[in-house]
């Protein structure tokens, strides 16, 4: 069986938009991020932020490279894609974990589609 390698750049949306499922395989070592690095993710992230307000031009932000492997075709473009996370794990996470402090300090319709999009 032939396997073709595609790369494509996503932004942070549509990663955390609920269009994968994502996995953590066994052989990868567990989160250890500690609150210096998700510190430093989330202080890039606001200057980004905040670099972009200065522009009306779209200001894109290099997360890093990160790879996922589809375990199993989606059958149905509505179904979430399941997908192991080879590279990419830790800010994987730590944005998780950003979007899960959001969602608890939101209500109403923004609240839910975090909650849809970490579920």
């Amino acid at each position: 069986m032939t396997r073709q390698l595609r790369s494509e750049d996503l932004n942070i949306g549509a990663l955390l938009g609920g269009q994968f499922a994502f996995a953590i395989p066994a052989f990868q070592r567990d989160y250890s991020w500690r609150r210096g690095e998700a510190e430093r993710l989330i202080d890039d992230l606001i200057g980004s932020c905040l670099n972009a307000r200065e522009t009306t031009e779209p200001v894109p932000y290099f997360l890093g490279t990160m790879l996922f492997v589809p375990v199993a075709p989606a059958h149905d473009h509505e179904a979430d894609l399941p997908c192991d996370v080879i590279d990419g794990q830790q800010r994987l996470v730590t944005l998780t974990i950003l979007l899960a402090v959001l969602r608890d300090l939101t209500e109403g319709e923004h609240r839910a589609r975090a909650t849809q999009c970490i579920a």
